[in-house]
């Protein structure tokens, strides 16, 4: 997603939108990666999909990099209206970068978004 007021209104969205505060709970969300929109004439099919983490900045010490990633999720805008977050399984791509791995039937306007609690608690986001 590269036009920048489309970027933010999906920014905005994402950071409101009840399925997220529902499972942020009272954590502050943030949007930490351009959107990215993937279309295609499959339907009803499962797909895995690997968004890479490759514009997200990462605490360079481990401990604190692997309670960053647990809060990461990806908030989910299909075509058909329908809104959700999934949080996926950190994956090492081929290049030595982190990526989220999930699946997914429908495609639509991908966001990754991290919550952060008061002084980042360590509260993992669900697994769905």
């Amino acid at each position: 997603m590269k036009d920048a007021e489309h970027r933010q209104e999906i920014d905005e969205r994402a950071r409101v939108e009840e399925v997220v505060r529902a499972i942020a709970g009272g954590d502050q969300v943030e949007v930490v990666a351009r959107p990215m929109t993937i279309e295609t004439n499959l339907s009803s099919r499962p797909v895995t999909l690997t968004l890479p983490l490759r514009d997200v900045t990462l605490p360079s010490d481990p401990a604190e990099c692997a309670a960053y990633l647990n809060k990461m999720g990806i908030f989910i805008e299909h075509s058909d209206g329908e809104k959700e977050v999934v949080v996926g399984e950190v994956v090492t791509l081929a290049n030595g970068e982190f990526g989220l791995q999930f699946s997914v039937n429908k495609f639509s306007t991908f966001t990754i978004i991290h919550a952060r609690g008061n002084g980042d608690s360590g509260r993992q986001l669900p697994k769905i």
